[in-house]
């Protein structure tokens, strides 16, 4: 007897479910917050349920042990990625880089020249000391504009994406409080500003309301995110060719010296043209917004606990027990900046339900991590005692954004009432994590 497909609420025409889940992001005030709402039909339906995304079924799961089942027990069923328009425009179609839509030998080919040299021990050694000359830049800017109301998302993102570009091409672009910094190469600079104003447009509320209908990516509603994408790909061709020909100008000197950031990397391993294109597209889609979300929502947490902060910063002058990285752990968990959702290469099963092949599974992380039940069980350890990474025990009380939705879902979240951006600029957080008391 064949196995049931998992079950869910109703699923209307065109919109699936979007009236029962989405209201809560169009008006929060109004409605629960789709996260939210996920976990409270989970109570109902199942810890594997079947939710339409507009026109298409998705698999929500909301337990660890569901989790655990379709992404490590069954990792090789659950090993695709499933393609929104406005991301595919984005990233190329999901045939290069290490973004594709399934795993081939090509992006086993990136994967072990990115983990065999770039991400290898020896590299992110070597790279530390210019990250760190980075956050001592960050924290020197902040306190020069202390007391001039510059709001402080900016100077945030302009300290993640100039490490992006220190690990990438050996760059960066000066805050403009530094005085005599050399100008950045031009295309360097663009390439910044179009990373910021393309994640801006994947993030708008019409582009989700595009996905979810199904407006595919030649449309013309698409036209501007079409047009961002074409300047930034220019942009990085150019930035490859440079470096290519300066490769050839000195190819004694490149041979004889290691690589030394990511595009040396990406260009000495013989890489397909698209592979070197998209994978720096991957670093900068991936890497810019999650981290500085990241950063906004460590310091949001801890603006109303100096305790934590007077913690953090004597364990890391003192690189003592681990108090910060316990800390950084137990913000990704209550405040995850992005999760990606998979999809099924095979026809499968999961949880005793059948899984069609080309399904979309996507593991709702507010569930899993702020579940009472789950939350009372680790939060303590055997003998009662507050677990080392439990160190943000209670979020101070702004809107808790539902920044663990699936793709295209999560990233116009990123702009409503729960964006860390948000509580950030508010007068009297601002006052509370002034750089003085942040450094």
């Amino acid at each position: 007897m064949p196995k049931p497909l998992a079950p869910g609420p109703v699923a209307l025409p065109l919109v699936g479910a979007l009236p029962q889940i989405g209201l809560g992001m169009l008006a929060p005030g109004l409605a629960e917050q789709p996260h939210r709402r996920l976990a409270a039909l989970s109570q109902t339906y199942g810890d594997v349920m079947t939710v339409n995304f507009g026109r298409e079924p998705w698999l929500v799961l909301s337990s660890p042990e569901a989790v655990h089942e379709a992404f490590v027990t069954k990792g090789g069923d659950f090993a695709g990625r499933p393609q929104v328009a406005s991301m595919s425009l984005s990233a190329g179609s999901g045939r290069a880089g290490f973004g594709r839509q399934l795993p081939d030998a090509g992006l086993r080919e990136l994967r072990r020249a990115a983990y065999s040299t770039l991400f290898s021990d020896e590299a992110v050694a070597a790279k530390q000391s210019e990250l760190e000359a980075e956050a001592h830049l960050l924290s020197d800017h902040l306190l020069a504009t202390s007391g001039t109301g510059e709001p402080l998302r900016p100077s945030l993102r302009r300290c993640v994406g100039n490490m992006v570009l220190r690990f990438a091409f050996s760059s960066r672009v000066p805050y403009a409080s530094e005085e005599g910094a050399a100008a950045p190469p031009a295309p360097i600079a663009e390439l910044l500003r179009l990373t910021e104003a393309i994640w801006d447009s994947l993030a708008a509320t019409p582009t989700t309301v595009l996905d979810l209908l199904g407006v595919p990516s030649d449309n013309a509603a698409r036209e501007p995110l079409r047009r961002l994408v074409g300047q930034r790909d220019a942009v990085l061709r150019q930035v490859i060719a440079d470096r290519r020909a300066q490769r050839r100008g000195s190819a004694s000197v490149a041979a004889a010296s290691p690589a030394s950031d990511m595009l040396d990397v990406l260009l000495a391993s013989d890489l397909p043209e698209a592979d070197v294109l998209y994978a720096l597209v991957d670093l900068f889609v991936a890497g810019v917004s999650t981290v500085s979300t990241t950063l906004e929502w460590l310091l949001l947490l801890t603006a109303s606990q100096p305790l934590v902060q007077e913690r953090a910063r004597s364990d890391a002058l003192c690189a003592g027990s681990g108090y910060v990285g316990a800390l950084t752990k137990e913000v990704l968990r209550a405040k995850p900046p992005l999760l990606l959702p998979r999809t099924a290469t095979v026809e499968t099963s999961l949880r005793g339900f059948r899984v069609p092949r080309g399904c979309v599974v996507y593991a709702n992380n507010w569930a899993l991590a702020h579940s009472e039940e789950r939350g009372a069980e680790r939060s303590r350890d055997s003998r009662g005692e507050p677990r080392r990474d439990e160190v943000v025990a209670r979020c101070p009380p702004v809107p808790s954004p539902p920044l663990s939705l699936p793709l295209p879902l999560p990233l116009p979240l990123q702009r409503a009432t729960g964006d860390p951006a948000a509580a950030l600029s508010r007068p009297g957080r601002a006052r509370r994590m002034s750089p003085t008391r942040l450094r």
